[in-house]
């Protein structure tokens, strides 16, 4: 088993089972304790891996058995401070894309039937906007942690 060299830093296993029947996806993390670096690195990882989606949820299953899903770095804490308590020297996450629908911008009309695929290709395109965004952001941060850490 291979030690993290920052002994803050606790290990995340986030599981993700694509909607295709792919597989499912694991893969092993470290966090500080900041829940949106912890999402961006998982979603940069999982992009890597060929998953998509538009939106990307982390959750965990508490210690009644409820999923409770992440959104803060207060939630990643408590999630963090109950795998201790167990005994666990790890969190485990899942990990889920949700496709959204755009129905709203979508217009059926007899009269313009070119609308409706001038809609799909502008969702694809803010789509693959997003997901550019979100892994550039990953990216940047990772690469911020990176030249942090090299200075001490």
């Amino acid at each position: 088993m291979r030690l993290h060299a920052d002994p803050r830093a606790f290990l995340v296993k986030v599981m993700h089972t694509p909607s295709d029947g792919a597989p499912t996806q694991i893969v092993r993390l470290h966090t500080h304790g900041e829940f949106q670096a912890l999402k961006d690195a998982v979603l940069v990882r999982l992009l890597a891996l060929g998953t998509s989606g538009s939106e990307l949820t982390l959750s965990y299953d508490d210690d009644d058995g409820d999923r409770i899903t992440l959104t803060c770095d207060a939630e990643l804490a408590d999630a963090i401070a109950l795998a201790h308590r167990s005994g666990k020297d790890r969190l485990l996450l899942l990990a889920v894309f949700a496709h959204r629908s755009k129905l709203s911008n979508t217009t059926l009309s007899s009269s313009s039937p070119h609308r409706d695929s001038t809609s799909a290709v502008e969702q694809r395109q803010q789509h693959q906007l997003q997901l550019a965004l979100a892994v550039a952001t990953a990216v940047a941060t990772v690469s911020l942690f990176t030249l942090a850490f090299s200075r001490r």
